[in-house]
């Protein structure tokens, strides 16, 4: 069989394509005669000008009234016993017992049913201002949570675990019973030494009527409406009026267990 050899001028286009050496036939311009050309154009910009004047002026956007908010559902009622638990909480209890008992000795030594308390009525003062103090001090709550955390943590039930947080998060109730307290043991104190003061020492009537003032600032200064709106002025004189009470407390008890109301002199 033969074979015809196809010349190399007639190879498809796509050849030159693939080469890269193709060039695509350029698309006939149509030819117009000056007039119209003219014309077509004039008659476009006509329509475009037409088209420019028919469109409708916009209008001002009007912002939607905003939609009405859902009525809040009506709160349930809490019963009066739940808000007395949730107001009664463990800091007032605290309170309450702390300030309960020393009320009935201070009731008892002023009836005269309470001796021991009517002969050491200063040092009942000081020993609540003392423990009141304690129950504020960092390394002596770090040495309680210690204590229940390494006895009472794993084994006790539940419930006596959660009454021990409640009580080392609340000591603040004792701190606050014992604190006022002692301000009423040092009232009973002074009246007691004002009610013989025709044999007590001037000195002693002076240092007590101004280690009164000083508890009396302290505690006024920590009242909650102080505390809350006024903070600086309560710390300020909560604690070092609070420690100028105390060294007053102090010194008065002393003072007045080191004279002797017989002899008129100190001991």
């Amino acid at each position: 069989m033969s074979s015809e050899i196809v010349p190399r001028s007639a190879v498809p286009a796509y050849d030159d394509a693939e080469r890269g050496t193709h060039e695509p036939p350029r698309p006939v311009q149509p030819t117009y005669l000056a007039d119209e050309k003219k014309d077509i154009f004039a008659n476009d910009e006509k329509k475009a000008v037409a088209t420019i004047e028919a469109i409708p002026a916009t209008k001002k956007e009007t912002h939607a009234a905003p939609a009405a908010k859902p009525t809040p559902k009506p709160k349930k009622k809490v019963s009066k016993w739940i808000l007395w638990q949730l107001w009664f909480n463990t800091y007032r209890k605290l309170f309450t017992f702390v300030f309960s008992i020393n009320m009935i000795g201070i009731g008892l030594a002023a009836s005269g049913h309470f001796p021991y308390a009517v002969k050491y009525n200063g040092a009942m003062a000081v020993a609540n201002f003392n423990f009141a103090i304690l129950m504020r001090n960092e390394i002596f709550g770090r040495l309680l949570y210690l204590f229940v955390n390494t006895l009472f943590a794993k084994w006790t039930p539940l419930k006596f675990r959660l009454a021990c947080t409640s009580v080392l998060q609340h000591l603040g109730g004792i701190h606050s019973g014992c604190a006022l307290s002692g301000v009423g043991w040092l009232i009973l104190k002074v009246v007691t030494v004002f009610r013989h003061r025709h044999i007590e020492n001037p000195s002693i009537l002076v240092v007590g009527l101004l280690t009164n003032l000083a508890v009396f600032i302290t505690a006024m200064s920590a009242m909650p409406w102080v505390r809350n709106t006024h903070h600086n002025i309560f710390e300020r004189h909560h604690r070092f009026v609070g420690w100028l009470a105390l060294f007053l407390t102090w010194a008065f008890t002393l003072m007045n267990d080191l004279y002797d109301t017989d002899t008129q002199t100190w001991n």
